[in-house]
C-alpha cells in the first residue's frame, strides 16, 4: 500500500467528523517523507501540527491513528501547543515534543524541544553537545520554523572544541 496525500484525506475526514470544531489541512512533506496535519480554527487560526511518517500513513488504518491521537489528547483544540510539532511513528507512538534531524558539516545531529521548549542537541551517537550552555536553552517557536542554517551555526558552537 502506498501512502499518498489523496489517501489522508480519509483520514482528515475522519478528524473533522469527530471533531467540528477542527479544520484540517494535509501536505505532504518530501524533504521528510511523512505528510504534517495542520489543525485550524473555523476562522482560519493555527492551533497545531501533526507530523504523520510515510510508514504509519501506509502501515496503520487511519480509524486507528485517529484513535491514537483522541487518546493521546493532541486533538482538543483549546489544549493544542502551537508551537509543538508532534510525531506520529508506525509503531503508534506520538513523540511528547519536537524532533528534527540537522545534516551539519557532513555529520547529522537530532534536535529535540520538549513541552516547557527546553532545546537539546545530540550527535550522531546520542551524546548531547559538550559545549551547549549549561542554563536551559529554551525556543519559544517550533524547531522546523528556525532555518537549518542557523540551526548549523549553534551546532559549530556548542559541539566539543
Amino acid at each position: 500500500m502506498q501512502a499518498d496525500q489523496t489517501g489522508l484525506e480519509a483520514l482528515r475526514s475522519l478528524i473533522e467528523t469527530q471533531r467540528v470544531d477542527l479544520n484540517v489541512q494535509v501536505i505532504r512533506d518530501h524533504d521528510r517523507d511523512a505528510f504534517l496535519l495542520v489543525f485550524r480554527d473555523h476562522k482560519g487560526g493555527r492551533l497545531g501540527e501533526i507530523e504523520v511518517s510515510n510508514e504509519a500513513a501506509e502501515d496503520v488504518p487511519h480509524a486507528t491513528i485517529l484513535s491514537d491521537l483522541e487518546r493521546a489528547g493532541v486533538l482538543n483544540a483549546d489544549s493544542m501547543d502551537r508551537t509543538i510539532r508532534r510525531s506520529y511513528r508506525s509503531d503508534r507512538s506520538l513523540t511528547a515534543g519536537e524532533e528534527r534531524i540537522i545534516e551539519c558539516d557532513g555529520s547529522r545531529y537530532r534536535v529535540v524541544r520538549d513541552t516547557s521548549h527546553q532545546v537539546i542537541i545530540f550527535d550522531a551517537e546520542g551524546n548531547r553537545l559538550t559545549a551547549m550552555p549549561d542554563g536551559m536553552v529554551v525556543l519559544p517557536q517550533s524547531i522546523h520554523r528556525r532555518p537549518e542554517s542557523d540551526w548549523c551555526h549553534d551546532i559549530r558552537a556548542w559541539r566539543s572544541r
